[in-house]
């Protein structure tokens, strides 16, 4: 067996490294331009993982004050019981307590009737 010689440092890179990829930064810019022309913005997260589905940058391409709903898709794919759970208590904290919510399924048409209606009330066309 070779003997192993690990480094005695780990030498970071000189330049910063990001984890946005180019293509995600050009939807970022074509958001900014297109939602100025938009009345309401659904954004779609994951229902099995709603903290970390959703995009933080998402708020600085909005512009200020538009309607907005936040989507949990795909419950029917979740622990739902838990997913809800932890849905709740995301929207009874912090800065997205006033933003309303749903969860749904298409593919079970769970509260897909109450989406449409929430875009119908809330857009302008």
């Amino acid at each position: 067996m070779k003997n192993v010689v690990f480094r005695p440092e780990f030498k970071v890179p000189s330049r910063v490294l990001n984890w946005f990829p180019g293509h995600m930064r050009k939807a970022m810019r074509t958001m900014e331009l297109e939602s100025k022309k938009a009345s309401l913005f659904l954004e779609v997260r994951d229902a099995r993982i709603p903290r970390t589905s959703r995009n933080k940058e998402i708020l600085t391409v909005l512009p200020p004050k538009m309607k907005r709903m936040i989507l949990y898709n795909k419950v029917d794919l979740a622990n739902e019981k838990r997913s809800l759970e932890i849905i709740n208590n995301i929207h009874k904290e912090g800065s997205e307590k006033d933003i309303p919510w749903l969860h749904l399924s298409t593919k079970k048409n769970v509260n897909v009737n109450k989406l449409l209606k929430f875009i119908t009330d809330n857009s302008t066309v």
